[in-house]
């Protein structure tokens, strides 16, 4: 029987999946526009499984809203100035509120006007639903021989109820880069487990925090 192990080690990148490192950083802070985005694109999603509308997935008998943590987000921007495209090892919260789990994604163009939207990487992420078979994660599936499958189950993580995003901007080259870290609460992708139940399609997303505070406190 397979342990109750977090495995959540996906990671995104739009041009390439080596490891990349910029030079030259300047860190953005997000604006209160970019963290509703952020939460709203995880919630749209989540939503869209409550009601049994994504292919190939099974309905969601239920599904908790997402809303902002800033212990989550300054962790992501912190990791994020680095600009590096890989996984920050440490998975631990000053509060010990829980474990957490981590996305990332990187974009660039050579557009110098480019802007990066948020939901372009959540959609990026939670597009590994067409390559994942509802059931217990299995540790082959994280091989990196497998299909990439973990961005979405961290989305889809229904006990993964709080979100912290960081997005770095950084010039190289002639290029502009976007390097862009999320952090979730309590962790998802524990092998042996669903991301949600599956059932009937709950057609909701249910409150397990306090739903006035979608936003942080800063928005």
């Amino acid at each position: 029987m397979l342990s109750e192990t977090a495995v959540n080690k996906p990671q995104s990148c739009c041009i390439s999946g080596r490891t990349l490192v910029v030079k030259n950083v300047s860190v953005s802070e997000l604006s209160c526009r970019h963290i509703r985005e952020f939460v709203d694109r995880h919630n749209y999603w989540r939503l869209k499984l409550a009601k049994g509308e994504i292919p190939n997935q099974p309905a969601a008998s239920e599904m908790k809203y997402i809303i902002w943590d800033e212990e989550l987000a300054a962790k992501a921007d912190k990791w994020a100035s680095n600009n590096e495209f890989k996984h920050n090892p440490d998975r631990t919260v000053g509060s010990n509120r829980f474990t957490t789990g981590e996305n990332i994604f990187w974009t660039a163009s050579t557009d110098q006007s480019y802007k990066f939207e948020p939901r372009s990487a959540v959609d990026s992420w939670f597009s590994e639903h067409k390559d994942f078979n509802y059931g217990p994660l299995q540790s082959w599936q994280f091989l990196p021989s497998s299909k990439m499958i973990g961005h979405y189950t961290q989305v889809a993580w229904s006990d993964s109820i709080y979100l912290g995003c960081g997005v770095s901007k950084a010039y190289k080259n002639g290029w502009v880069n976007y390097y862009v870290v999320c952090n979730y609460g309590p962790t998802g992708n524990y092998l042996g487990r669903t991301p949600y139940p599956a059932g009937k399609p709950s057609g909701q997303l249910v409150c397990a925090h306090d739903c006035s505070r979608f936003y942080g406190d800063k928005c």
